[in-house]
């Protein structure tokens, strides 16, 4: 397992970090996240860009962790930003095609470990094609907005169906670190 805590909380940050959380971070996604899943009783993070350094600053042990936005005109820009923040793992959400990820890959240039977040049907559609290539450290697939994204009536008909049984065969296959799905506590 690889436990990843989300979190602006600077305290829970540092007993997090000293308790052996491997990854704690921001998740900075903000465009079009509030309204693909306004209906679900999802959790919506209100961190922001300037939390990092602070955050950054009480990791000794787990590695600085950020959701990016969906693929946008300036993510490279953004990149860069969280990069020079001291970023080590760099999630790309709510992607739809190889090229998406290609750029992904191509804008942290080593800098920082490369995550996919498989949400959409577009991308699960080419994971094939996706795995080949180069500079993926690990794909995860996004069960809320996938689900939705197929028309599912809820995550736990995807995380049952042979449909992502095929999905974890081919990041396996491919040799790639693979995970789903995420625990949190309830509101």
């Amino acid at each position: 397992f690889v436990l990843t805590l989300f979190t602006n909380d600077i305290e829970l940050a540092r007993r997090a970090d000293e308790a052996g959380i491997n990854r704690i971070g921001l998740d900075l996604e903000m465009l079009g996240k509030a309204v693909r899943q306004q209906h679900l009783n999802t959790w919506i993070s209100d961190h922001e860009e300037n939390q990092l350094p602070a955050l950054r600053q009480v990791l000794k042990k787990s590695k600085l962790f950020v959701r990016t936005n969906p693929p946008h005109p300036r993510l490279d820009e953004e990149i860069d930003r969280f990069v020079e923040a001291g970023a080590e793992v760099i999630m790309l959400p709510m992607f739809r095609t190889t090229e998406d990820a290609a750029n992904f890959i191509e804008y942290i240039d080593g800098r920082a470990e490369v995550s996919l977040l498989v949400e959409t049907a577009a991308a699960a559609v080419r994971l094939e094609e996706i795995v080949q290539l180069k500079g993926i450290d690990e794909i995860h697939i996004g069960l809320n907005d996938l689900h939705l994204d197929i028309g599912l009536k809820s995550h736990f008909e995807l995380l049952r169906s042979q449909f992502m049984n095929n999905l974890s065969d081919i990041v396996h296959n491919a040799g790639i670190p693979f995970g789903f799905g995420g625990v949190g506590r309830v509101k």
